[in-house]
């Protein structure tokens, strides 16, 4: 038998004999739409980090390896709680 029969075989076998497994119901367009927009809102709200990370990253890429050396372990300490 080959694996995707035994990957059926092994789902139908847990769907009947799991009693707290429940029929998904497909969401309708209005919850679709609000879950796409929550995702483009999180996506937004962590832009600004991901500049401040990428601006970051140019910064010390200008430095020298010794002063971008002092800067990370100066941030480590200043950062740490």
């Amino acid at each position: 038998m080959g694996r995707p029969q035994q990957c059926g075989i092994t789902v139908a076998d847990q769907v009947r004999m799991r009693r707290d497994l429940h029929v998904l119901i497909p969401e309708g367009e209005l919850t679709a739409e609000l879950r796409m927009m929550a995702a483009r809102r999180t996506d937004l709200v962590k832009e600004p980090g991901r500049k401040t990370n990428r601006l970051h990253a140019q910064v010390l890429s200008l430095l020298p390896p010794g002063i971008t050396a002092l800067i990370r372990a100066l941030s480590q300490i200043l950062i740490a709680p």
